[in-house]
């Protein structure tokens, strides 16, 4: 059973605390071109929420939003200047969010006192992680009660735990609930497409594979990439090429 009042403790003075914050100035954020680097030092040394949308402005134009670092220094520099709506905006955008997100968020809402969103978050990080580890060593009943605790939570219908459950059921080649999951997202976008793509090539149903492939409005990098990943290593070298040159 979780003890709100430990996690909160353990958050609030663990190992992601207040980072140091030097002064800043308004106007470096103003430069431009950034590197990476000098993004992540502003973000760090960042204040205020001004100086905050500024870097965060940065990271869009270099195209760093999914930069584990970047987004983890995004997320803990809004929670520490009280915007934690805009640091739950940052988190909402993640294709794939860690743990060390998850912690930022969740210790910005302990700061903020919302012990609501603190317990949900929790349990939607150690779902994810919980589901991650099902699928990896292909257990079908634990990822099947993990489920029911999901639905049970109300987090059935959260973009990151439903891909997890989609690959748990899989990669332990149950496809008709990996479908009932894909079908109960709020969105079959291209990256959730993608990943009950990759399922299907796991287990050499390769037609299932191409029939979602096509269905993907705009396909991202990580879809072409997954698709003529799939078709070679299924021994379609001849339909990997042709996708290869439609990119």
């Amino acid at each position: 059973m979780l003890n709100l009042g430990k996690l909160m403790k353990l958050i609030s003075y663990g190992t992601i605390g207040p980072p140091y914050r030097p002064e800043c100035s308004d106007s470096k954020l103003e430069k431009s071109p950034l590197s990476r680097g000098e993004i992540l030092s502003f973000l760090k040394i960042s204040k205020n929420i001004t100086q905050i949308h500024q870097a965060h402005a940065k990271v869009v134009k270099k195209g760093v939003e999914q930069d584990p670092v970047a987004a983890f220094e995004l997320i803990r520099a809004c929670s520490s200047a009280d915007s934690i709506d805009y640091a739950g905006k940052v988190f909402a955008k993640l294709e794939a969010p860690n743990v060390f997100h998850f912690t930022a968020l969740i210790d910005g809402h302990v700061l903020s006192g919302s012990v609501a969103e603190v317990i949900c978050l929790y349990y939607e990080m150690v779902g994810e992680l919980v589901l991650k580890a099902c699928g990896l060593g292909l257990a079908l009943r634990e990822g099947r009660e993990v489920h029911g605790q999901v639905v049970k939570l109300g987090l059935s219908r959260n973009r990151v735990v439903g891909i997890n459950l989609m690959e748990v059921y899989g990669k332990c080649g149950v496809f008709q609930d990996a479908w009932k999951v894909f079908d109960d997202m709020p969105e079959q976008d291209a990256i959730v497409r993608t990943a009950m793509m990759s399922c299907y090539f796991d287990h050499g149903r390769v037609a299932e594979a191409c029939a979602l492939f096509s269905g993907v409005g705009k396909k991202d990098t990580v879809c072409w990439t997954a698709m003529i990943d799939g078709l070679v290593r299924n021994g379609e070298m001849c339909r990997a090429w042709e996708v290869f040159r439609e990119m």
